[in-house]
């Protein structure tokens, strides 16, 4: 191994002693007393990009390695902050890297907008409700086969019909039974969508009796969507209730 000294390490300490030094060990121990995060000090480690150093340079990161980013924590702990101070930022600094490494560049937050036209009817005891829904989402997650490695769809859009039957048996008791067909695709394409991919058929249906103290009363139809993708053969999850990110 080669313990040459490296001038960009040496640098690297330099400059954290001198942020260090701006927080004696009254600053510690004050925090330490009164059981308080120190924001100061972190907040100045983030103006210098000290939070970022092992992030590489296209995320906004400084690009190093962890060597530097171990000496970082270190010339901290030696400044008197000790493992006060190194908590406060190691997470920071090194909990991100999973995503640095396994991560998908084309990894965005789901945004979705939802519109939903119904109809209802009651026939005696019985009350049935048809609904008509249209999700277009952008920034889609979806899992395609045959390796599942998450991407992002630009923009998908499903759509799809709710049926639901919901009957009062008796005045503790109630019943429903609720339908959903749905049709998951990429807008820009019109290939079907996996999105998820579980075991089961094409439709899922449900018949629930829940017993309360007073009257029945008619709850909303749920949403039970699990269609069959025409890719694999593997289930898609329900994405009628996708709220945005």
């Amino acid at each position: 191994m080669d313990f040459t000294p490296n001038p960009d390490h040496e640098a690297i300490a330099d400059a954290v002693d001198r942020v260090c030094a701006q927080y004696d060990d009254t600053y510690w121990m004050e925090k330490d007393d009164k059981h308080e995060f120190p924001w100061e000090f972190y907040k100045s480690m983030a103006d210098g990009g000290w939070l970022g150093i092992v992030i590489p340079e296209q995320y906004g990161g400084g690009g190093q390695g962890i060597t530097e980013g171990a000496i970082v924590l270190n010339r901290i702990a030696a400044s008197g902050a000790g493992m006060n101070g190194c908590t406060a930022l190691h997470l920071t600094m090194f909990g991100l890297n999973p995503v640095v490494k396994f991560g998908n560049d084309q990894l965005k937050p789901e945004r979705s907008e939802s519109y939903e036209l119904s109809a209802e009817a009651q026939l005696g005891t019985v009350a049935l409700t048809a609904t008509v829904f249209d999700n277009r989402m952008r920034d889609l997650i979806d899992y395609p086969a045959p390796t599942y490695t998450p991407v992002n769809v630009a923009r998908a859009e499903t759509s799809g019909l709710t049926l639901a039957a919901n009957a009062a048996l008796g005045t503790a008791t109630r019943a429903r039974l609720s339908l959903t067909l749905q049709d998951p695709r990429d807008s820009s394409t019109g290939h079907q969508l996996r999105r998820r991919v579980v075991e089961g058929g094409p439709l899922r249906r449900s018949l629930n009796s829940v017993c309360s103290s007073g009257p029945a009363k008619r709850p909303l139809p749920p949403t039970l969507a699990n269609p069959r993708s025409v890719a694999g053969g593997g289930r898609l999850g329900t994405m009628r209730q996708m709220k945005p990110a």
